[in-house]
């Protein structure tokens, strides 16, 4: 029966990315979230129904045995991906009759200025964290996001959203202006590497590299067209199993100097080539844990775990709230998992957007996953008619919800906008400021 469940699946993610190129017209947020589908669940799923039982690189006690002991979470699996296509299917006929192309009159030379705006903010709130957690002083970079809640409380938290929400607006604009060719394929590739070096030397964080790296692929796709894309996928390849083999490294980054660490990598990685572990540092690049995390939640909830019953999503409304007000306050999910499988580790772990609505709600998040699809999209809809061109924010937010807490993703995506209206009032205001000043030049001249 699992085969079947599994063959079933498989066949519906190919159907769906064979018309990808007619669903990413439908609407670019349910796109995001199939683009995070492909990624997260559709290549390990491959791997796995073909390659048989799999061990998770640098989580040993994780490790997904014959397809046949999870009958279970594979017909849960298929039935959440049914309902998220006939959302799909949902929306195309609520498109169709409710159709209307708005024309924005968009000021590119303001634009611009916004974009590099946001840059430099981010670069400034960035020294400003590392600063204050001692990440420039080999503080270490897991243990400064600890200092940053716990010693800064919601001023630290908001920093945080901050980023999240300047990565979005950075990233989303850089291909929106790379298709109106307002900056140059060297400039947008300069930018890339900095913020994508510069996350990784002090945050340890590889999520803006797949950022860009997603992205990029939608924009190669739709510039260049599809075998650009499939050639582009397969040169970056080696490049992405280096930064999966860095995952294993990371740890060292404020212990030993760059030339140890650089020889740390090399090492490792010619351990794992030479003890026939490639496939792993392959399914390493797609997160293959979270594939694994996520089959563990829909087996376990409902059986041997409790339903939270929304309890790690209302952290959407109540992020701003001090634990010294409200010391129950939920925790997040990806900590929730870490204390229900792995406790004493201090390890957070990812399940996806699917495993966090059944974490959440059971067997009843069947009923809650489409109401939940549907109304998040009608929210990331007004949020996105603020910005003059938001096909690739859209897209951004719906695949970074499929992989984080969906609450984390929401208020970023908010402060995103509210930054971005933010910039426009300073614009506004010293664009105002000066013309008045000339004018009265003038009038004494």
């Amino acid at each position: 029966m699992s085969l079947i469940f599994i063959s079933l699946t498989i066949i519906l993610l190919t159907l769906g990315l064979c018309y990808s190129s007619k669903l990413i017209h439908i609407n670019t947020f349910l796109f995001g979230i199939f683009l995070g589908i492909l990624y997260f669940i559709y290549i390990p799923l491959l791997v796995w129904f073909i390659n048989g039982p799999m061990h998770v690189l640098a989580f040993p006690n994780f490790y997904l045995a014959d397809i046949d002991n999870y009958e279970r979470s594979l017909c849960y699996l298929l039935l959440y991906l049914i309902e998220f296509f006939l959302i799909f299917f949902f929306v195309k006929i609520l498109h169709k009759s409710t159709a209307k192309k708005l024309v924005k009159r968009v000021y590119f030379a303001r634009e611009i200025k916004l974009y590099y705006s946001a840059i430099v903010l981010y670069l400034v709130i960035n020294i400003i964290i590392l600063t204050i957690c001692g990440s420039f002083d080999r503080g270490h970079w897991y243990k400064s996001r600890e200092i940053l809640s716990t010693r800064y409380h919601e001023i630290g938290i908001l920093l945080s959203f901050m980023i999240w929400g300047l990565r979005l607006l950075i990233i989303s604009y850089t291909f929106e202006f790379l298709e109106r060719k307002k900056i140059s394929n060297f400039m947008a590739f300069v930018l890339m590497i900095v913020m994508c070096l510069f996350e990784l030397r002090f945050v340890g964080n590889r999520i803006v590299i797949l950022m860009f790296g997603m992205m990029g692929l939608v924009f190669i796709c739709r510039t260049y067209g599809i075998l650009l894309c499939l050639l582009t996928i397969c040169c970056s390849l080696p490049f992405a199993m280096m930064i999966a083999i860095y995952q294993g490294i990371r740890h060292l980054l404020f212990k030993d100097n760059i030339s140890a660490i650089m020889m740390q990598w090399f090492d490792y990685g010619q351990y794992l080539i030479s003890s026939g572990r490639l496939l792993e540092v392959f399914l390493t690049i797609f997160e293959y844990v979270d594939f694994t995390v996520l089959l563990k939640v829909l087996n376990d909830v409902g059986n041997h775990i409790e339903p939270i019953y929304g309890l790690t999503l209302i952290k959407a409304v109540t992020w701003y709230v001090p634990r010294a007000i409200w010391p129950d306050k939920p925790l997040p999910f990806t900590i929730l998992l870490g204390k229900t499988y792995m406790p004493g580790t201090g390890i957070a772990l990812v399940g996806l957007l699917l495993g966090e609505i059944h974490f959440n709600f059971g067997e009843f998040g069947f009923v809650i996953f489409p109401i939940f699809l549907f109304l998040t999209l009608k929210f990331i809809k007004i949020l996105s008619s603020y910005l003059p061109f938001s096909f690739y924010w859209s897209m951004l937010v719906g695949f970074l919800i499929f992989r984080l807490p969906l609450s984390d993703i929401l208020v970023g995506a908010i402060i995103s906008i509210l930054i971005y209206r933010l910039l426009i009032y300073i614009n506004n205001y010293i664009f105002f400021h000066i013309k008045n000043k000339l004018k009265r030049k003038q009038f004494f001249v």
